[in-house]
């Protein structure tokens, strides 16, 4: 993608101008300004936002103060080098506690609209939706290999869809393979090395659809571009990732009733799915242990860029009320990336378990040694929850205002286990619950079945999916 030049580089070439000992600028010569070039700095600003590992408290903090200039940032274009930090900056801010955390996606947003319109040779679409018997679904697919968390996750609400509407998918390089894109009638497959913006634009506009629909948005930097622009009559996204896209090119977001939450937190029209009628594909590459316990083990089945230091200081209350607990870290890393986040881990917890990356099975044979398991907060577990729940682990959440922190407290609801020391609404009675459990763990709650798990997160649903999009489609179509 080739990004133009703005502001702030526009900014710095004008410095270049010299001024003499006396003050005036002399015509022959130009030398270097004093101090870095500003490109420089809003380029280091950007790698720092995009940073995904912030568990220190000094690093936490500058992504905050640094999220909050996103009114500042807006002023400025990016260089091409920069591209894939600012889609770093969308995905990540997600993960923290600021309270307008997802104001800088707007400041993303603009960088990447404009860089769009500069490099595309055809208007957007300005269609109306039309009746239709067979509308066509264009899907672009940030990942969809056959066991990464969105095939898994995606593939039944795809499948659904086909049913009613004709299904095309898009990716990118290896995103996907052969039995994953078994879910489309037709696939557009780019190549990694022609990932041109303004050819994928073209190809969709060509492709003329009559909705996008995004499972996820923000884990690439071609579909965050996408997403703010009106490349369909209907635009239609999940949270996949799972958060708002803040961008008014995306019409309408969908997910269950009971992970919405608080409404002014989406910039989008939330629809509700009904409860339970989104399930997911098992991974076949591990079987869930016996659940063997080790006293006081408490499992953190998360990746690192949920370990921010707002949820390290609920760990630290709770090894200070409960010094015997053993924390065991699962942030999903290897190589030096491992040992970062192992020497960071240490800082806050010098005798916890930090396990690295691993293969699926490894991994839940770790995790059903753990007593209890805790939910990140805000940014909870989706698949992790799963996994736990399969082990026969017992998950302690605090539960958010929106979908990324809802997903544990919901599936606890679900299976009609108790909400008293499983599912907490402020920090203290997170750390009070895990504490209580950790005192007592023969009140550790009965987890359902293997049958009962089969129905609820891999079962097959009816077409609830497939109706409330057509019912967006047919609404539209009579505005």
């Amino acid at each position: 993608m080739t990004l133009p030049c703005y502001g702030l580089v526009a900014w710095a070439a004008a410095s270049q101008a010299n001024m003499s000992a006396d003050g005036t600028a002399p015509d022959d010569k130009l030398v270097a300004p004093i101090g870095p070039h500003p490109a420089v700095i809003l380029a280091a600003i950007l790698k720092a936002l995009g940073d995904p590992i912030v568990i220190s408290d000094k690093a936490y903090e500058q992504r905050l103060r640094l999220m909050a200039l996103h009114a500042e940032l807006a002023q400025y274009g990016i260089p091409h080098e920069a591209v894939s930090n600012a889609g770093e900056i969308y995905m990540y801010c997600t993960y923290t506690d600021a309270p307008d955390k997802h104001a800088i996606k707007r400041t993303v947003n603009k960088w990447f609209r404009d860089m769009a319109i500069a490099s595309m040779d055809t208007p957007e679409c300005e269609r109306k939706a039309e009746p239709k018997a067979r509308p066509k679904i264009l899907v672009p697919l940030e990942w969809f290999s056959t066991n990464h968390s969105m095939f898994r996750c995606y593939a039944p609400m795809l499948k659904q869809l086909r049913t009613r509407f004709e299904l095309v998918g898009m990716y990118g390089g290896d995103a996907s393979d052969n039995l994953a894109i078994e879910v489309f009638e037709r696939i557009l497959h780019i190549p990694q090395d022609e990932l041109e913006f303004a050819d994928i634009s073209a190809m969709i506009l060509a492709e003329s659809p009559d909705i996008i629909f995004y499972p996820s948005i923000g884990m690439a930097s071609w579909t965050i571009t996408l997403s703010t622009l009106r490349l369909a009559p209907i635009q239609i996204m999940c949270p996949g990732h799972p958060a708002s896209s803040q961008s008014p090119c995306i019409d309408y977001l969908l997910t269950e009733e009971s992970l919405i939450g608080d409404r002014a937190m989406y910039s989008e029209k939330v629809v509700a799915l009904p409860d339970g009628s989104v399930t997911s594909i098992r991974r076949n590459d591990g079987i869930p242990p016996a659940h063997q316990p080790v006293k006081n083990r408490v499992a953190i089945p998360a990746i690192a860029a949920k370990l921010i230091p707002p949820f390290m200081r609920a760990l630290q209350q709770i090894a200070e009320r409960w010094p015997d607990v053993e924390f065991v870290f699962f942030p999903n890393q290897q190589g030096l990336q491992h040992a970062m986040v192992d020497y960071e881990i240490r800082k806050w917890f010098p005798r916890a378990t930090v396990h690295p990356q691993t293969d699926y099975q490894t991994y839940l044979d770790r995790l059903a040694t753990c007593t209890l398991a805790l939910d990140t907060f805000p940014f909870g577990g989706t698949n992790s929850v799963q996994d736990c729940f399969l082990c026969g682990v017992p998950t302690v959440t605090l539960e958010g205002n929106e979908t990324a922190g809802r997903i544990a407290a919901m599936r606890i609801r679900r299976f009609g286990m108790p909400e008293e020391f499983l599912i907490a609404q402020t920090v203290s009675e997170y750390v009070e619950n895990v504490v209580t459990l950790l005192k007592h763990p023969h009140w550790m709650p009965e987890m359902p079945s293997a049958k009962q798990m089969q129905a609820e997160f891999f079962g097959e649903r009816q077409d609830a999916i497939a109706d409330v999009v057509w019912g967006i489609y047919e609404t539209e179509c009579a505005h």
